[in-house]
């Protein structure tokens, strides 16, 4: 639970503050177990025991994963989901309202492949380029990125789907 709650406060910084974070945590594997959803969720207060019991019979009938199945009750918001999700992928999450981009790494990743892959750069240091992403197990996406960054190393972060969408046409315009 510690180290839970450590992930979710690295959420309040700036991405510069969390650059030499998220190096350390892509250089320690196995820092901590794979945590299941609905054991985050009753950590961080967002769901009773009763709500993930629920969700947890219907997703045995339905199949459907558990986070869908809480948003479509409305027992979650998609920023919940996805601030929760990235403690699960031992990722920082961004909140864009908190968050301000430097311009000057749009450059660094072509608008096609921004809106293809739901990505947004955040800043970069030498040799660090840290973005946003909403599906961080997109192997696809980190190989095609890698190609266009040149000598960066990338290092991602999680932001919910609706807010990168929102970022990149704000800061790429439209598609």
């Amino acid at each position: 639970l510690e180290e839970a709650l450590q992930i979710q406060s690295r959420a309040k910084k700036n991405p510069a503050d969390l650059l030499a974070e998220v190096a350390s945590q892509k250089a320690a594997p196995g820092r901590m177990r794979m945590l299941f959803l609905g054991e985050i969720l009753i950590r961080e207060g967002l769901i009773s025991w009763e709500t993930l019991m629920e969700a947890l019979n219907e997703q045995k009938q339905t199949g459907q994963m558990l986070g869908e199945i809480l948003l479509q009750k409305k027992q979650l918001t998609k920023k919940d989901l996805y601030r929760v999700l990235a403690i699960q992928w031992n990722k920082t999450f961004v909140d864009f309202k908190k968050v301000q981009v430097q311009p000057e790494v749009l450059k660094l990743i072509p608008k096609r492949l921004a809106y293809e892959f739901q990505i947004i750069p955040l800043v970069a240091k030498d040799p660090i380029l840290l973005v946003a992403i909403s599906n961080p197990q997109d192997m696809k996406m980190e190989g095609e990125i890698e190609k266009v960054i040149g000598h960066y190393q990338l290092h991602t972060s999680v932001g919910s789907p609706d807010e990168n969408h929102d970022a990149i046409r704000y800061y790429y315009g439209p598609e």
